[in-house]
């Protein structure tokens, strides 16, 4: 796990590195639909969430010995992480709705390739933590497969702030 998260590391680090290179050699194309603004209330309302999801996914992480505990904690992890995605999609519906896509400008493309990125491991994790819960409450010793899940979604969560400040700028 930690030499994949490693690899994808250096993929988010190579689309930074893109997207900051062609926002420096580009005064066209970089703007966003007018309606769209990084101060918008549900924008952080959606990064609260993510946020406070990997709270209760480090709660879970270290109660992993007690099975109570953990059941809560994931419980919570994965309410926050779905609403984190639902909300992440209707942004996205409404950026298509503006007409703002991935072939609409640079910034658009990055802004989809970046937070399409990140969707999808979240969307994966979320699939890996369903599982977790699935089979932690079926058997006592799934103690490799929870922190598998837990450190993905981790990442997840770390990398969000990241490419928010970067892709919102």
């Amino acid at each position: 796990m930690w030499l994949f998260l490693f690899v994808e590391t250096m993929l988010f680090a190579g689309m930074f590195s893109a997207s900051t290179i062609v926002r420096a050699g580009t005064t066209i194309g970089w703007e966003m639909p007018n309606t769209f603004e990084l101060g918008s209330t549900m924008r952080y309302f959606n990064m609260y969430l993510l946020l406070t999801s990997g709270f209760f996914a480090q709660k879970a992480w270290r109660r992993r010995d007690n099975q109570k505990e953990l059941s809560t904690q994931l419980k919570w992890t994965l309410a926050l992480g779905i609403a984190f995605v639902v909300l992440q999609g209707s942004e996205w519906a409404a950026l298509l709705h503006e007409g703002f896509t991935i072939t609409s400008s640079g910034r658009g493309g990055f802004f989809y390739l970046m937070v399409g990125a990140h969707a999808a491991h979240a969307v994966v994790a979320i699939i890996a933590l369903l599982a977790s819960a699935n089979i932690f409450s079926k058997e006592k010793e799934i103690a490799d497969f929870v922190d598998v899940a837990l450190i993905l979604w981790g990442f997840v969560v770390v990398l969000w702030p990241i490419i928010f400040f970067t892709v919102y700028r």
